[in-house]
């Protein structure tokens, strides 16, 4: 069968259900506009217009942009259509679909519309997924199912990977690729954290514990919030500082129980910020409190890659990104958390600084956005070893 007109290039389409601010949306940005235009004709799909990933990939003249303008959960034969539609004029190689929906109805449509291949990318590791209703624990299943029929599974975590397979993921193939980080967007500045901490009045020799974690129930923050008490009982000079939206009610929630334990004039909660780049120099210390979910957390690599040495709990693959220059304590353990930020706190400053420039080594050496991008690339051209002649599917049981 001849390829569609790409010009020689990989045809690749990814999936999403948004381009709002958040971990996946922003690796996904990452990806496609760091593949080679030379090499790869990238369109990205999304099920609802719009958003601040969206306005930034829009300045990408390599991306183009495409909304199917889903009206909600239960547009499903419509927009199941409107997709087929997309994909038979686009008529991409591979079709990447990221996390749980996009990989259903991906799937179930690409095969129809006869896409050579079909990838997922699995973002998450051990989700509590009584979490978040029925539907989800429905759709995981689903999705587990449906799995030896893509042609390859991306997850961006080891533990995520281990997760998947015990829960009946196929194993046929699923590799891991870890997120990137851009080190010349997220690194250390002096002016930053000046501007920062000002904004936030906030004294120079005060210490800043930051959180940038959206409110969610897997963040954990009812252990930060208890984790934070014990912390103040010791050092009063410490403030913590959370960067990260979420349902208004998890807001208040969050506040009162600030409050209940005495510390709410030492929690600063600032909501969704954009501008992370200039905030997480404003830290002293990163934590990460998560309970479960975590697959690899942007977050902290980010704040890492600002030489920000971080406490993490052990969820997903926090304690493998972090090694040997941060701290790493159980998860739901609230006084190990405060024992782990009190030893930073007590360590001064120098021997943070010298710690967070560790963590930024780290991650410019292991978790930058050029090996991403190179092994994806990689990923993609083992699926298409030959864009100008390629078979309606590579799909096989």
């Amino acid at each position: 069968m001849t390829a569609p007109a790409h010009h020689g290039r990989i045809g690749v389409a990814f999936l999403i259900r948004s381009l709002n601010r958040g971990g996946a949306e922003r690796q996904l940005a990452t990806l496609a506009g760091g593949l080679d235009p030379e090499a790869f004709d990238v369109t990205v799909l999304t099920f609802y217009p719009g958003g601040p990933v969206w306005d930034e990939l829009q300045q990408c003249p390599s991306v183009r942009l495409r909304s199917l303008s889903k009206t909600g959960r239960w547009d499903v034969l419509g927009f199941s259509r409107r997709l087929r539609t997309a994909l038979k004029q686009v008529r991409p190689h591979i079709l990447h679909c990221y996390m749980t929906e996009p990989s259903i109805f991906g799937l179930l449509v690409g095969r129809v519309t006869r896409i050579p291949a079909i990838v997922w990318g699995i973002r998450a590791s051990n989700m509590d997924l009584a979490a978040y209703g029925a539907v989800h624990e429905v759709s995981f299943k689903l999705m587990a199912g449906l799995s030896r029929f893509a042609d390859l599974i991306i997850g961006n975590s080891e533990s995520g990977r281990r997760h998947h397979l015990q829960r009946g993921f196929s194993p046929r193939a699923f590799v891991t690729i870890p997120n990137g980080i851009d080190t010349d967007r997220f690194r250390p500045s002096a002016a930053h954290r000046r501007a920062a901490r000002a904004a936030w009045g906030i004294k120079e020799d005060d210490i800043v514990v930051g959180v940038a974690a959206r409110l969610d129930p897997m963040k954990g923050y009812p252990v930060l919030l208890r984790a934070a008490a014990g912390v103040l009982r010791q050092c009063p000079r410490v403030r913590f500082v959370c960067l990260g939206g979420g349902p208004a009610a998890y807001q208040t929630e969050f506040r009162q129980m600030a409050e209940a334990l005495g510390i709410g004039a030492c929690v600063l909660w600032l909501g969704e910020c954009g501008d992370m780049p200039s905030l997480y120099p404003g830290f002293d210390i990163a934590c990460s409190s998560s309970v479960f979910g975590e697959g690899f957390s942007n977050s902290i690599a980010e704040a890492m890659a600002c030489a920000i040495p971080c406490v993490v709990t052990d969820v997903g693959d926090s304690g493998r990104i972090v090694g040997d220059t941060g701290l790493v304590v159980p998860p739901a353990d609230p006084d190990a958390l405060t024992e782990a930020i009190l030893a930073l706190v007590r360590s001064g400053a120098e021997a943070r600084g010298a710690l967070g420039r560790r963590a930024r080594a780290r991650i410019v050496s292991s978790f930058g956005v050029r090996i991403m991008i190179e092994r994806t690339s990689a990923c993609y051209r083992m699926l298409i070893p030959d864009p100008g002649v390629v078979q309606t599917s590579r799909w096989r049981s």
